[in-house]
């Protein structure tokens, strides 16, 4: 690996002890000085003399602690919960890394986490599903500004509809276009059942292709409403024809 690749100024790097301050280039150090999987003597000293180093970035950290401090671990639903509090306040600055570390370590709740959790839709995602197991309507505000983010949670979490997420589809395929966002939900959450709030942003909005998909995948039938738009493309007619059986 050519660490001068990582720095924005490679020209610092002629002074080694500069490498050690910097959390990409420490790890990256510490990776070219041998087999990673076989960690010897050397490789752990290291690993230990370069640790203030990686706790200054959050990504680098779990990486630190998922190959050093519990590398020796199985971790299965029977593992006691495991913490380092030194890796913690870097841990605290990002929702992703934080909701890594409560899923995997932690194993559970981790209440001082929240707030930055809850500021990112994916990981308030994650951490309802993947940790709490139930809903979590402190996230659900970050929730609901990612669309593909909003199905998986009325999925996996709510398990059914979910109708403040369901305004939030609406509009946004009014505003941006996402016709497939609702096919998606319906497919999803709704079970393959027909949405007739969304029918009629569909026949407003929605592209040919997506009118065909959504009749064929939705109703399972003729959209008689829909045709007219579908015929003016032809391969999303023929699609439509060969699905629903004109």
């Amino acid at each position: 690996m050519n660490l001068y690749k990582l720095h924005s100024k490679p020209k610092v790097l002629l002074h080694s002890d500069k490498i050690d301050e910097i959390p990409q280039l420490a790890w990256a150090k510490l990776t070219n000085s041998g087999n990673i999987r076989n960690r010897n003597k050397y490789t752990q000293a290291l690993a230990k003399s370069l640790e203030p180093t990686f706790l200054k970035d959050p990504g680098i950290t779990m990486k630190y602690l998922n190959n050093f401090i519990f590398q020796r671990k199985k971790f299965n639903q029977d593992t006691k919960p495991q913490r380092y509090k030194p890796a913690e306040p870097i841990l605290l600055t990002s929702p992703k890394q934080a909701l890594a570390y409560a899923k995997k370590y932690i194993r559970g709740p981790w209440p001082e986490a929240e707030d930055i959790i809850a500021t990112d839709a994916k990981a308030a995602e994650g951490y309802a599903y993947n940790v709490l197991r139930e809903r979590w309507p402190k996230g659900e505000a970050a929730i609901l500004t990612n669309m593909d983010v909003i199905i998986e949670y009325a999925e996996y979490t709510i398990r059914g509809r979910w109708p403040e997420g369901e305004a939030a589809i609406l509009k946004n395929a009014v505003e941006k276009g996402r016709a497939d966002v609702i096919i998606a939900y319906c497919q999803g959450p709704l079970n393959a059942e027909r949405w007739p709030e969304a029918e009629k942003v569909l026949l407003k909005n929605a592209n040919p292709e997506h009118l065909a998909e959504y009749a064929s995948d939705i109703i399972r039938d003729r959209w008689k409403p829909a045709e007219k738009f579908i015929k003016k493309d032809r391969r999303a007619w023929e699609d439509y024809d060969y699905h629903v059986d004109l």
